[in-house]
């Protein structure tokens, strides 16, 4: 194979299929249509290229990305890869957009894919770029800011994932459009996700709402069940106010997972929990609380 090939002004687009494999259309593939030699040769970039993302699996429309550089270097020995991807964004998807990958399998096939993953971006517009449902139909319709997230994915299928978020005027909507409107949303957090449990820790949780300051949260959740009717909090710090005012709009998208949240919100709780320790059954409705309250109400 060559060991270093570089192409420039390439268009070419990433196809990201329903089954989750992927597919790369506008560059000669050979007899299996896939330009699977960008995994064989030791050095690959591309620069100042076009690229098209398409993604079926999440029913996105495409996103077109101009001046995009990216560097490829393939271990044939260790049968590892690397991507470094830079791009300047169009002015109405924000100013620059960071990928690199480091992993392992064929990047053509579903569940085959074991290795990291950094993105960062910067004064990124979340409505254009997120344009897809997120979980419990709701939507992101304003609001911009930077990102990092440092990922590790197995088989395919996330395992750990870190990330810093912030942000301005950020905007969430439900599908009946009812909005939540923050000034400033900020958070760093990390979760873990394995067969029988899951975690997550929030190191920052700021949330400021158009007319309101809440102090910012810190805790830890964690549960041996996926669907997290079983699980412990540990609550370094949590305005109750704010949990009120975000569970509120969440409850109607939230019903049918968690019915207990209607009768959660109908206490109309008031106060700050301090290095508090929650154990949870949803299914039998027990509960054990055990911490620190100010001005609870």
């Amino acid at each position: 194979p060559a060991s270093w090939i570089t192409l420039v002004g390439a268009k070419l687009s990433i196809i990201h299929h329903a089954d989750g494999s992927f597919a790369v259309s506008g560059l000669q593939g050979g007899d299996n249509e896939q330009p699977a030699w960008l995994l064989e040769g030791r050095h690959y970039e591309l620069l100042q290229s076009q690229i098209t993302w398409i993604d079926e699996k999440n029913h996105r429309p495409p996103s077109t990305f101009k001046q995009v550089d990216i560097a490829i270097h393939n271990d044939f020995f260790k049968q590892r890869h690397k991507i470094n991807l830079l791009s300047q964004l169009p002015p109405d998807y924000g100013d620059t957009l960071q990928i690199s990958a480091e992993f392992s399998g064929d990047f053509f096939t579903a569940d085959n894919l074991t290795g990291d993953l950094f993105i960062g971006g910067k004064n990124l517009h979340f409505a254009k770029l997120i344009s897809a449902e997120l979980p419990f139909h709701l939507k992101i319709s304003a609001g911009q800011g930077d990102i990092a997230l440092w990922a590790t994915v197995k088989n395919s299928q996330l395992a750990d994932l870190t990330g810093q978020w912030q942000s301005k005027n950020l905007t969430v909507q439900r599908s009946d459009g009812k909005k939540l409107q923050l000034t400033r949303f900020n958070t760093a957090f990390h979760w873990l996700n394995a067969q029988n449990y899951w975690d997550l820790a929030v190191d920052d949780l700021t949330l400021v709402f158009p007319k309101k300051v809440y102090p910012a949260a810190q805790f830890r959740l964690s549960s041996p069940d996926k669907s997290a009717q079983h699980f412990s909090a540990y609550l370094q710090q949590l305005d109750l106010n704010a949990l009120q005012t975000v569970a509120e709009f969440l409850q109607p998208t939230l019903e049918k997972d968690f019915p207990q949240l209607k009768d959660w919100t109908a206490f109309k709780l008031k106060g700050q929990l301090q290095d508090t320790q929650i154990f949870a059954d949803l299914k039998q409705q027990h509960f054990t609380i055990n911490g620190q309250f100010q001005h609870l109400s």
